[in-house]
């Protein structure tokens, strides 16, 4: 019975070691998933945010709302914020690009309203400030793998 009960209880020791190591092993993945997937939805988080901020100075240039001193204001902030904009996202060659000709053409528009220029340079910058729009906005779907 000695021997029996010796192969039991090296049986059972055994199986809480290989019992431990799975529940330790499982912890250590799950941890590390979740630490993946919080970094992720931080970076959703902050191209959504760049994805609204854009679209408002975007929305903003078109519909000629830059006329005021305190919209004025707001759109020198926008290009201030673009170029660290630009650096934070530099480790996406696509939306670090998009990000720059979004800022030029923006730049461009902003330029030809102030200097009240004709109707064909104002239809020239927009085209080139919705077209370099939509190429930020399919840099941003291409990251955060949209459809």
């Amino acid at each position: 019975m000695e021997n029996k009960e010796l192969v039991i209880l090296v049986a059972a020791v055994i199986a809480a070691v290989a019992s431990m190591a799975s529940i330790s092993i499982n912890i250590f993945l799950s941890s590390k998933n979740q630490r993946l997937n919080r970094i992720w939805e931080n970076e959703f988080e902050r191209i959504f945010e760049l994805e609204e901020k854009i679209g408002i100075l975007v929305d903003d240039l078109i519909y000629f709302r830059c006329r005021s001193e305190e919209e004025k204001e707001k759109f020198f902030e926008m290009q201030s914020y673009l170029p660290n904009a630009m650096g934070r996202f530099r480790r996406y060659p696509e939306l670090h690009e998009a990000l720059r000709l979004v800022s030029h053409d923006a730049n461009w528009y902003f330029g030809r309203d102030m200097q009240h220029g004709s109707k064909e340079e104002y239809e020239e910058a927009k085209s080139n400030l919705e077209s370099s729009y939509k190429g930020f906005i399919k840099a941003c779907d291409k990251v955060l793998k949209r459809k």
